[in-house]
């Protein structure tokens, strides 16, 4: 079976499955993030927020938090229930490549252009943890 989604403006960066498959995410370049049921692929949602391309996207284990990670410099918590964007990460200095929920969701690691990565408290929004690379 082949699908075909004409819904994204421009380049799909990145792709996602939640964790128990109900639902799939793709970040775009157009600064979107669109958020599909995985069993009929079809659009349920998009998610604006960034103000530049979406390189990273991640599901939690509840399936109904979302993180992503932009070009922006900012890594954002969205609600899958509202479609609404429930906070901002903010202290990366260049674009952010790469997001991820720690097992137990508690946290978000992400990566960045800046050589740093980061390590994030979803229930305050707060760095916990910096790293950077060489």
């Amino acid at each position: 079976m082949v699908y075909t989604f004409n819904d994204n403006t421009d380049k799909v960066l990145c792709l996602s499955f939640s964790k128990k498959n109900y639902h799939l995410a793709s970040g775009s370049k157009d600064k979107s993030i669109r958020i599909y049921d995985a069993d009929k692929f079809a659009l349920i949602s998009i998610l604006q927020a960034h103000t530049a391309k979406v390189n990273s996207v991640d599901f939690a284990n509840y399936e109904d938090i979302l993180c992503s990670g932009s070009e922006d410099y900012s890594i954002k918590l969205w609600s899958l229930l509202s479609y609404e964007c429930l906070m901002n990460f903010v202290g990366h200095k260049d674009g952010v490549c790469s997001v991820s929920f720690s097992s137990d969701d508690k946290k978000i690691v992400s990566g960045s252009h800046d050589k740093y990565f980061r390590i994030w408290k979803v229930d305050s929004g707060e760095c916990d943890i910096k790293f950077k690379g060489s």
